[in-house]
């Protein structure tokens, strides 16, 4: 039975891993995305829309796709007026055709289309040069009435009635003007005359610009101050009729050549021998991170060539460029302007972005040393500093912020308990970021440290309210799980600071005990007092006396004993002989002897020769081994 399921659940797996290629999921569109095309006194037939012209003449409009890839159009069904395309889905294109009759629609197509203009709501195109007009979603939404007029152009040399005035310019080397088929005036990039055709009246004229040879294509026309619907694809000439008038003011622009301009950067001089120490790229690095062209199109970083040390990068001019800028530790980015263009900061530290301009760029100088920061927002503390380890902020600078905590009731009588039998005078509120400068020393980056790898040290200038000879400092911290730990202070009575290490940055409590001073007995022996014992703590006791020889002879050698105490209340009895050995008593109390300055091993009373029980080791497991085997 599991052999037959088995054999069912992999057929099953290898079926469903095969037609998932082809499973697919209907997505809708948003509905500003939707456009409803209204074909204005067209008929819907054989899935295209026919709008008549004339008695004997109809154009024949079809709806299509475009592949970019292979630039091939491929033909959409129109099933009814008033139908619904994603504009955003497909790139939709209205392809016009003329035909003679209705009978040869999909065969004979008319010879002209001269005077056709296609609009799309109140945008007219003309379709004498290009059929197909796009339906650009950028454009166009929503409803869209779509019809088909003819426009009629002036006959070959007619008499035409009136003068009509041309002022025509150019922003490149020049052009060449015609009205109604004459030029008018010398090619220039300026140009004035006039010409004949239709003032007034139902007839257009015709007007052809043609720029001169090597200007490059046509950018933009206006005349009148309308904007000419250039056919897609117009090169350096473009011929359109025009409504009459007296007078034409024509303004034509080309194309921009694109010329790529080169940003570059250099550490040191590998490679380049020639730059000056100037134009180096000191104390920080750059990286390019993306390049997007003016249109906002992201290119990637295929013109890119960058490392550590070095950079290249081939950008278009109105490019923007995203870069990281990093100074090293003690250094920030002192310029926000490279050749006369601004960084603009954005959100994440040390990135940027920028607009390349119309010129070759070369990137060096922009990091400055900068100072350390301390804020201190509390009267107790007159100055501060902190000692960071090597590497521990690697970019910009760190800034060190001291005020007076604000502490709930239950994080009094926390701070309090741990302090234990320390008296607190004081309580602060202790923060450490790295900072980074956007745009100006105001405006910042700030990355805030709870914890470092290793520990700072921390001095705070206080004005002490103890009494430095005969107190104990400490520093109670208040870690960020909630647990308090007491670190050792101390306090230079020259300059008042109190000093601490430590790793980590929030409220921090100042503290003080009262240490008794040592006292001789008559006996000679030194001795401290034992209420300064605390649980937990290690506390060093040292007694030191020298026995003179009585009844018994000795050698008269004087001997120390050091004992350190780990539990309360613990004493150490010891004799001594003349030969300097000791015997000890106590609970796991640790007892050092010293014999003339030098450290006596203490005897365990073990004799057992260590060869003896390494013999007996090996014996043993040989014995196991056999009787592994016999079994």
């Amino acid at each position: 039975m599991r052999k037959k399921l088995g054999i069912f659940l992999s057929l099953w797996l290898c079926i469903s891993m095969i037609l998932l290629p082809f499973a697919s999921t209907q997505v809708s569109a948003a509905e500003a995305n939707m456009a409803t095309l209204n074909f204005d006194g067209a008929s819907i037939e054989n899935g295209k829309a026919i709008f008549v012209i004339e008695d004997d003449c109809k154009v024949r409009l079809t709806l299509c796709t475009r592949d970019w890839d292979t630039g091939s159009y491929t033909n959409c069904s129109i099933d009814k007026n008033n139908m619904q395309v994603d504009l955003e889905d497909k790139d939709y294109y209205l392809q016009v055709a003329m035909v003679l009759d209705e009978s040869s629609m999909d065969g004979l197509l008319g010879v002209s289309t001269a005077g056709l203009r296609l609009y799309i709501n109140n945008v007219s195109h003309d379709v004498s040069r290009n059929s197909y007009v796009k339906i650009d979603g950028y454009v166009f939404s929503g409803d869209l009435n779509i019809k088909i007029t003819r426009e009629t152009s002036p006959s070959p040399n007619p008499g035409y009635p009136d003068d009509i005035q041309i002022m025509g310019t150019n922003d490149g080397f020049g052009m060449e003007i015609y009205l109604n088929s004459a030029k008018i005036g010398a090619e220039s990039s300026q140009i004035q005359g006039t010409g004949k055709g239709y003032a007034s009246g139902e007839i257009y004229n015709l007007l052809r610009i043609q720029l001169a040879f090597g200007d490059g294509d046509i950018g933009t026309v206006t005349v009148n101050g309308k904007a000419i619907t250039l056919p897609e694809g117009t090169k350096d000439t473009v011929e359109f009729t025009i409504a009459p008038a007296s007078e034409y003011v024509i303004k034509v622009t080309k194309k921009p050549t694109i010329i790529p301009r080169t940003i570059i950067w250099a550490k040191d001089k590998t490679g380049n021998n020639g730059l000056k120490d100037y134009e180096l790229l000191k104390n920080g690095t750059l990286e390019i991170l993306e390049i997007k062209n003016p249109d906002g199109t992201s290119i990637g970083l295929d013109g890119v060539k960058q490392d550590t040390n070095y950079g290249w990068a081939s950008v278009i001019p109105s490019s923007e460029i995203i870069l990281r800028a990093v100074p090293e530790y003690g250094y920030q980015l002192g310029s926000i302007t490279i050749n006369g263009q601004s960084l603009t900061p954005l959100s994440d530290a040390s990135t940027f972005s920028y607009t390349m301009p119309d010129e070759n760029v070369h990137i060096s100088g922009i990091f400055t040393k900068a100072e350390d920061q301390v804020e201190l927002k509390t009267d107790k503390v007159k100055k501060a500093l902190i000692q960071l380890a090597e590497n521990e902020i690697t970019s910009g600078n760190n800034r060190l912020t001291i005020k007076d905590a604000v502490l709930t009731q239950q994080q009094l009588e926390a701070f309090k308990k741990a302090a234990g039998d320390y008296h607190i005078t004081g309580y602060f509120d202790i923060k450490l970021a790295q900072i980074l400068y956007k745009n100006t020393v105001a405006n910042l980056w700030v990355n805030n440290i709870e914890t470092l790898k290793k520990p700072a040290k921390v001095s705070l200038q206080i004005e002490a309210d103890w009494e430095p000879a005969n107190s104990e400092l400490a520093v109670i911290h208040e870690k960020k799980d909630g647990t308090y730990e007491i670190i050792p202070a101390s306090f230079d009575v020259a300059t008042k600071m109190v000093m601490f290490q430590t790793d980590g940055f929030s409220n921090y409590a100042i503290a003080y005990k009262k240490v008794e001073t040592t006292t001789e007995d008559q006996t000679g022996a030194t001795t401290e007092d034992p209420s300064e014992d605390t649980t937990g703590d290690v506390t060093e006791a040292s007694t030191e006396e020298t026995t003179e020889p009585e009844t018994e002879t000795t050698t008269g050698e004087t001997t120390e004993v050091t004992t350190e105490n780990s539990s309360e209340g613990t004493t150490t009895d010891r004799t001594e002989d003349g030969t300097g050995s000791t015997t000890q008593s106590g609970d796991g109390d640790t007892t050092e002897v010293k014999k003339d300055d030098k450290i006596a091993s203490p005897k365990t009373g073990d004799d057992m020769n260590l060869a003896v029980l390494y013999i007996l080791l090996a014996v043993s497991g040989m014995g196991c081994l056999y009787t592994i085997r016999k079994r």
